[in-house]
């Protein structure tokens, strides 16, 4: 009976004259849902941090009057984001100047409206024209779209958005994209090679870009001529590169895939040393030119191979 009488008053059902008895006499009767009540409690608190600190940015720690504050803002973004929160009380948080979104999704939706601005005034964006209204759409479509377009996760209407402001599908903005920064980036490593430089862990950069990482990133699809050129900017670790070990005495000759693994080799196969690290101590240092002497006493010598193991 009493939660009809509530749902009576939720929905403005009671009469004036109702009303005005309930309030009288009925004070603490409340019609207002447990979430209502939630966010209600939240706005009042809410207001009362801002009077108090002058500001709204809310750390999940924060609390007033003994009301975790925080932890509720938390809660009322999850109600957001499960789309249990009226209008009313979207507009009514908003105001107070607190945010319901992430940061991302923030970002996301201020560049959306900004991409539909452009659209309307006819602006194209491409890699010669990045910037709308001191805003990067270029990186925002190269990175942040890209994320939700490969999770399946734009809508189709903002797909619709953001192809009418680049002017072409967003599957051929990113093949492009890839094919241009593709080959921007093999012409610098062509251009270091020529002026003599090496990357290293410790000598990532050249010319502003981190030609380390993007070699890592792509080393599975340079081909043999392109690897040449990779191989030469960016030496293979000595320590990765196969080995062979040759006996000269018994005429034996094998090809290990790494130095560790020689070294292993030379401990439990030739057992020339009595330990895997010795042997591999043994190799790498007549190998790197430390130790003049290229025969390991006087039977075993150590060569790069010329292809690796398969």
């Amino acid at each position: 009976l009493i939660n009809r009488e509530k749902m009576k008053m939720r929905n403005d059902e009671y009469p004036e004259w109702k009303m005005k008895i309930i309030l009288r006499y009925l004070p603490d009767f409340s019609c207002e849902t447990r979430w209502e009540k939630s966010v209600n409690e939240f706005i009042h608190y809410a207001e009362l941090f801002k009077k108090q600190f002058g500001h709204i940015k809310i750390k999940e720690s924060d609390s007033i009057d003994s009301f975790d504050l925080g932890h509720r803002l938390y809660t009322i973004k999850n109600m957001y984001k499960n789309g249990h929160l009226s209008e009313g009380d979207v507009k009514k948080i908003r105001e107070l100047g607190i945010c319901l979104e992430n940061k991302f999704q923030k970002y996301f939706n201020d560049n959306l409206e900004l991409a539909k601005q452009a659209v309307l005034e006819g602006v194209i964006i491409h890699s010669k024209n990045k910037v709308y209204k001191k805003r990067n759409l270029y990186n925002w479509i190269r990175n942040s779209v890209k994320k939700k377009y490969q999770n399946d996760s734009l809508l189709n209407e903002e797909i619709k958005i953001i192809e009418k402001l680049i002017r072409k599908p967003l599957e051929d903005f990113y093949t492009d994209f890839r094919t241009t920064e593709y080959k921007k980036k093999f012409s610098l490593c062509i251009q270091a090679v020529n002026e003599g430089v090496v990357l290293t862990e410790s000598n990532r950069m050249y010319k502003g870009f981190n030609l380390v990482n993007w070699i890592k990133n792509h080393k599975k699809q340079f081909s043999d001529d392109e690897r040449k050129i990779i191989n030469q900017v960016m030496p293979p670790c000595p320590q990765n590169i196969p080995v062979k070990i040759i006996d000269i005495k018994n005429h034996i000759c094998k090809e290990y895939v790494s130095i560790s693994e020689a070294g292993r080799a030379l401990h439990s196969e030739f057992n020339a040393v009595d330990s895997d690290n010795k042997g591999k101590k043994a190799i790498n240092n007549r190998l790197i030119g430390k130790i003049k002497n290229p025969i390991y006493k006087e039977r075993y010598k150590f060569e790069y191979a010329e292809n690796k193991v398969s």
